[in-house]
């Protein structure tokens, strides 16, 4: 099967489009920011378990995102995590 005939035969079939603000599909790649993002990425994998046709849909920043650390008595201490 060609490349041409795998993309005739994804574009056609009928799937679900889940729409996340945070999707946690890898830990590598910064695309969430804690349990609902977690949560979201469970549901992706548990569809493509279950053999679900469903594409997950999330905003990508090109800026980055925050990472935070909180310290015991001093607070949270934000950096940016660049793609």
């Amino acid at each position: 099967m060609t490349d041409h005939d795998l993309i005739w035969q994804f574009t056609r079939e009928a799937r679900i489009a889940y729409f996340s603000m945070e999707i946690a599909l890898e830990s590598d790649i910064p695309t969430y920011s804690g349990g609902l993002g977690v949560l979201a990425g469970d549901t992706v994998r548990s569809a493509a378990d279950l053999g679900i046709p469903l594409v997950a849909v999330t905003p990508v920043s090109r800026a980055g995102y925050l990472s935070g650390i909180i310290f015991l008595g001093t607070g949270v201490v934000a950096h940016w995590l660049s793609l």
